[in-house]
């Protein structure tokens, strides 16, 4: 679908091509939408963009680095390739805008905060210094969009963000291979998908495992990712009889695979900002097992399109894991459920069409 007003659009990210998270993912999926659009998109960032600047920072995993270089580089960038309209994720994992550029307007991505990460997250409160540095990028935006509605409220609520500037957007996602995937299930096969940090709940996860065996000795559990906290996984993966396994990395087409082949996807985050791989599951009938927190709760319908547990309650977690891990059966309605939901409320057709139309009321 065309768009009938053609934008010179810049986006400036950290986390690109490849993508290191989920982040990443969208970003390059937003520009290849907007790029189909007819748009003419160009990208800043420290790899796979078609301009590039401060690679080091990318090599060497510093990305509040690369928000200091932009605040030199951005203007020149804006002026030389004649953006109009700058696009830059804010918030953790995205960038800082430490000076609003001149001649274009601006649209702050926020999938979640600071604050909620702070709030949410054990020991994750050392990151209000960051805190200044979002609340400053945040008021240099002219829109923001979000796109869950726990983080929309927060926007409202804390940062006292204004309503009218604020567009809950549905989260563009190439759903069709998962929709399209075998259905047919490995008896006890469990798996998580995530960056292997604190956030994701992973520490969590490799306590409540050794658990579940105890009471289900046929299940087996595959963690895809790698990060900070890898080596925990890999502790628990030596462990006799446990039936761990940790790959860094699979290709699309193998992620399908395993997460439409499992019975179980494990999301014990204590904080998404949307949630895509519990979305991917949901589209590959593989049932969700997610904690009840922000980004999450925006996405899945507990006891409905999948199950919503308490934020690390071992107790609840591993008898969750056991019940439906021994009645198989149990899920098949929400497996069909969350299909259908994602079919509906995800449509990629539609939620493109809402960002065009987005962009050119703007």
């Amino acid at each position: 679908m065309q768009s009938s007003h053609v934008r010179n659009i810049g986006i400036a990210c950290w986390d690109f091509d490849p993508p290191k998270g989920g982040l990443g993912r969208a970003l390059k999926l937003l520009a290849d939408t907007l790029r189909e659009q007819g748009h003419d998109v160009r990208t800043l960032t420290p790899s796979g963009g078609t301009d590039t600047v401060g690679a080091w920072t990318r090599r060497v995993g510093l990305h509040p680095a690369f928000s200091f270089i932009l605040l030199f580089r951005v203007q020149r960038w804006i002026t030389g390739t004649k953006r109009e309209l700058l696009l830059f994720p804010c918030g953790p994992g995205g960038v800082w805008l430490l000076k609003k550029p001149k001649g274009c307007r601006t649209i702050a991505i926020v999938y979640h905060t600071y604050a909620q990460q702070i709030q949410l997250v054990p020991g994750q409160w050392w990151k209000r210094i960051f805190l200044f540095f979002e609340r400053a990028s945040l008021r240099r935006a002219d829109y923001i969009f979000c796109y869950a509605e726990d983080t929309k409220n927060v926007l409202e609520q804390v940062y006292g963000c204004d309503p009218q500037y604020v567009r809950l957007l549905p989260q563009i996602a190439d759903l069709d291979p998962w929709l399209e995937a075998s259905t047919e299930k490995k008896p006890g096969f469990c798996i998580c998908v995530a960056r292997l940090e604190q956030r994701k709940g992973i520490r969590f996860l490799t306590e409540v495992w050794p658990e579940v065996k105890k009471q289900q000795p046929g299940a087996s559990l595959l963690v895809v990712g790698d990060g900070v906290q890898s080596g925990i996984v890999d502790r628990l993966a030596s462990g006799e009889n446990l039936s761990v396994e940790r790959v860094s990395f699979l290709r699309q087409e193998e992620l399908i695979e395993a997460v439409s082949q499992a019975e179980l996807l494990l999301c014990p985050s204590f904080l998404e900002g949307f949630g895509l791989t519990v979305l991917e599951a949901m589209a590959a009938g593989t049932l969700v097992l997610a904690s009840d927190t922000d980004g999450l709760r925006s996405l899945v319908r507990n006891g409905q399109t999948g199950f919503l547990l308490p934020v690390g309650n071992h107790a609840a977690w591993t008898r969750a894991i056991d019940e439906l891990l021994s009645y198989y059966g149990r899920g098949d309605e929400m497996r069909t459920a969350a299909k259908r939901f994602v079919r509906q409320r995800f449509d990629t057709e539609l939620a493109k069409r809402a960002l065009q139309e987005c962009l050119e009321s703007l």
